[in-house]
């Protein structure tokens, strides 16, 4: 039994038997007239199960199948991130900045959608020396370049977030969550996904000897290839610990949580979260939603006067 649908010549792809119908909605945010293109025979729309167990082993599968088939790895899991958040964020028509520590194909899907991305890949330090495949998988040269926790944006820039795994690329989370309230607008949505440092992949291409020491786990790394790795401990990589991050959250003024829970879970294992020292090793990889108060930075919020019924009594 395959975890995602597949042709009938066994690929990992499901070749739709019609066109999608102009009028159908492929899902949530999206506008009904919207054409897309199957003119591809051999591929067509990747399938993940929303919840439950096929989609963990999907998605266990992907992170295994990453050396061989990269390619596909990387549509599994941005197909699941689109599967989850849609319904969550407001996507269609809005100002969406895609943030991350690595390239993905998240920006794609978010596109598709109808969103007006910002795509943001971190700034490799130019003195170091870092192999070249591996400078291009996680900062492309046609993505706009920050460096954590400074994003290079205007104040009230966008109206979604989509920050994933940036919060481990400076000491402090609350430090992160500052900046990205500044360039999110009153009432806008920050969608947080951040592996945990605890978690095998924690130590990004230096796993899984990060769960020794991060200095450790780093030289190890320069001595195997010769150069030194792009998520860099004590530069652009550190220990942050998931009770650090959702005290950040809780305590910030300008946010609300509006969900948080392990991303490899359903939302209803967010009692794993309450467990000061099981949560570090259990939840492996969490997903926090949090909603700016449409009142910060002391705005009021763009609300309609509400109109008044004028009695027969009322003078006119």
């Amino acid at each position: 039994m395959s975890w995602w649908k597949s042709n009938a010549d066994g690929s990992d792809y499901a070749t739709p038997s019609t066109a999608l119908e102009p009028v159908k909605r492929r899902g949530l945010n999206v506008p009904p007239q919207v054409s897309y293109d199957h003119s591809d025979e051999k591929r067509g729309s990747l399938i993940v199960a929303p919840d439950g167990l096929p989609r963990l082993l999907a998605l266990i599968r992907a992170q295994r199948m990453r050396s061989d088939n990269r390619t596909l790895a990387e549509d599994i899991i941005a197909t699941d991130f689109m599967t989850q958040i849609v319904g969550r964020a407001t996507i269609f028509n809005r100002d969406v900045l895609e943030i991350a520590d690595t390239d993905n194909e998240f920006y794609l899907g978010l596109m598709e959608r109808g969103a007006i991305v910002t795509r943001m890949r971190p700034e490799l330090t130019v003195n170091r020396r870092i192999g070249e495949a591996m400078r291009a998988r996680v900062s492309p040269s046609d993505a706009t370049k920050f460096s954590a926790p400074n994003i290079p944006s205007d104040d009230d820039s966008f109206d979604t977030v989509v920050a994933t795994n940036i919060v481990a690329m400076s000491p402090r989370p609350s430090d992160t969550l500052n900046e990205l309230a500044r360039v999110l607008r009153p009432g806008g949505t920050l969608y947080l996904q951040q592996i945990l440092w605890w978690s095998p992949s924690g130590g990004r291409e230096t796993s899984p000897w990060h769960l020794l020491s991060g200095k450790f786990a780093r030289r190890r790394y320069q001595r195997s290839h010769g150069y030194a790795p792009a998520h860099f401990y004590g530069e652009n990589l550190f220990r942050v610990s998931l009770g650090s991050m959702l005290r950040a959250a809780k305590r910030h003024p300008d946010f609300a949580i509006v969900s948080m829970h392990p991303r490899y879970g359903r939302a209803t294992s967010r009692w794993v979260l309450r467990l000061p020292l099981v949560r570090e090793f259990l939840t492996l990889n969490v997903t926090i939603i949090l909603e700016k108060s449409p009142f910060a930075h002391g705005r009021e919020p763009m609300m309609p006067e509400p109109q008044r019924v004028l009695g027969p009594f009322d003078p006119r």
